[in-house]
């Protein structure tokens, strides 16, 4: 058995992303969107803040991985 490795190429993204707590606190945002429509608007508040700061977050650091 040969171990021909020339037609080998490196994986795509050669880099990985670093690390984020943007989706986590995404998801926990949606959480407590949804959870005050049973409870409280100040959930439903404070849900969409964190979703909107998370998104953005999220986006903005994809934006400086890619450039």
């Amino acid at each position: 058995m040969t171990d021909d490795r020339r037609d080998w190429t490196r994986p795509k993204p050669e880099r990985t992303p670093r690390p984020t707590t943007c989706p986590a606190f995404l998801a926990a945002g949606i959480v407590l969107f949804a959870y005050g429509f049973t409870f409280s608007g100040w959930f439903i508040a404070l849900g969409g803040i964190m979703v909107i700061a998370a998104a953005a977050g999220w986006i903005a650091e994809l934006r400086r991985d890619h450039d």
